[in-house]
């Protein structure tokens, strides 16, 4: 008989390891309505995060500089190099048509003497520094370069800005004051024998100081100052502005006129400068559960 009574004990102690075993394991933890609701709200802020910018927002914006296709051909072209001392221009100029791609044109009756010593050049290269030396300029057209003489030459710019001009004022004045008590006192005599005493304020403003700032600003008018500056005012050169049309007209010297043109160029940048701003409104809202 006593095998038969332990097999309900072992039974019996089976179960009650399980049951422990069930007791101190712990229910995963559940997600409250405040936890889904937050989650739910980051999800879809995430989401209009990832708006893309409207086509006409881009399109309106100026596009980035364009590659240019010239400046990566120049790094093809041959090298040689150019030595001459008291040399004929057309002479020169035959030496570097020779060493490259190019074919020459130059005006008639071209005249002038050439001293230089260039290592390792292209031939824009050598065009450039005769530019900068002796004041030759020069056109590209294909594969053919025309070659200009230093003299006067008429240039036409283009300038897209309103015939405006543009006035303000801003005025900023400090002021001061101070409150003080004020009292008297009088007596009089009698059987009796008193007195009485009075007591008041007194407030005084005081005017410290003034700024004021005028701002008087002609566009058309700096920038014909800007140009005779640049320009000069020896024999034949001239400037000539028409506000309506925004067309200038300049008479001067060809490095005059790259000067002219760098100028016209840099506050065209500033004219034309756009910025973009992107705003986003966010909306929250407090109730009992947060």
């Amino acid at each position: 008989m006593k095998p038969m009574q332990r097999q309900p004990a072992l039974a019996a102690l089976a179960l009650a390891c399980l049951l422990a075993g069930c007791q101190t394991t712990q229910p995963p933890p559940q997600k409250t309505a405040t936890r889904a609701l937050i989650e739910a709200e980051m999800k879809a802020a995430a989401e209009r995060a990832k708006v893309k910018t409207p086509d006409a927002v881009m399109s309106a914006l100026v596009a980035p500089p364009a590659p240019d296709p010239a400046r990566a051909a120049r790094r093809n072209e041959p090298r040689f190099d150019l030595v001459f001392n008291n040399a004929p221009v057309s002479q020169v100029f035959e030496a570097i048509a020779a060493g490259s791609r190019y074919s020459f044109v130059l005006p008639p009756g071209l005249a002038g003497t050439v001293a230089v010593n260039l290592k390792n050049v292209t031939a824009q290269d050598a065009l450039e520094v005769l530019r900068e030396l002796y004041g030759f300029e020069y056109r590209v057209s294909g594969t053919r370069i025309f070659v200009q003489a230093a003299v006067l030459q008429t240039r036409i710019f283009q300038v897209a800005y309103p015939t405006a001009r543009r006035t303000g004022s801003a005025d900023t004045r400090v002021v001061s004051g101070s409150i003080s008590n004020t009292s008297s006192s009088s007596s009089g005599g009698g059987t009796s024998g008193g007195g009485s005493t009075t007591t008041g304020t007194t407030s005084v403003i005081t005017e410290g100081s003034q700024v004021s700032t005028t701002t008087d600003t002609d566009f058309w008018k700096e920038l014909d100052a800007s140009l005779k500056a640049i320009v000069g005012s020896d024999a034949g050169r001239q400037i000539v502005l028409s506000q309506h049309s925004g067309v200038i007209v300049v008479r001067a010297m060809p490095k005059e006129l790259r000067d002219v043109e760098a100028f016209l160029r840099s506050s065209k940048l500033s004219i034309e400068r756009q910025v973009m701003l992107e705003a986003k409104i966010v909306e929250v809202t407090l109730s009992e559960g947060f």
